[in-house]
């Protein structure tokens, strides 16, 4: 299972848990449960998860490190202002705000398990190796900022 490891770009992970709400909300119309405010809800979170990855970018850029998440061994400093003070990982956790946004725009039971799905394959194939090449790249200064902010908030 290693060779799945910074294989898929997280945004197309991500697209294909958006794809797959989509399809289970036409798929199984009984698991969605009406809620008066969901839009608004879904609203704020798309809003928020939105500008998550835009933040970090844009310390990225000012870092001038690299972007790409499948390639952490070109990483050449540790980000650790900005966002990357609330989560080590601001864009994943955005990713993750803009599902949770979904889902409640669809209102279907089953969208969870894609936000879900979500999270825990970018925490065992993405963050995970991430980190540990952070942590050769940047040892003790890595293990400090990782002691001082969480993975994912």
């Amino acid at each position: 299972m290693s060779n799945l490891e910074l294989r898929i770009p997280p945004i197309v992970l991500a697209l294909i848990c958006l794809i797959g709400m989509w399809v289970t909300a036409v798929l199984c119309p009984a698991l969605t449960l009406p809620f008066h405010w969901s839009n608004l809800l879904a609203v704020v979170f798309v809003c928020c998860g939105a500008l998550l990855p835009i933040l970090a970018a844009v310390e990225f850029r000012r870092a001038k490190t690299t972007l790409d998440p499948r390639c952490p061994e070109q990483s050449s400093q540790l980000v650790t202002r900005g966002v990357f003070g609330l989560s080590r990982n601001p864009i994943y956790l955005g990713f993750v705000l803009l599902l949770i946004g979904a889902a409640w725009y669809l209102m279907n039971m089953l969208a969870v398990f894609w936000v879900l799905a979500f999270g825990l394959y970018m925490t065992r194939f993405q963050i995970q190796p991430e980190e540990r090449h952070m942590e050769e790249r940047f040892s003790d200064e890595f293990r400090s900022y990782s002691a001082r902010v969480k993975r994912w908030f």
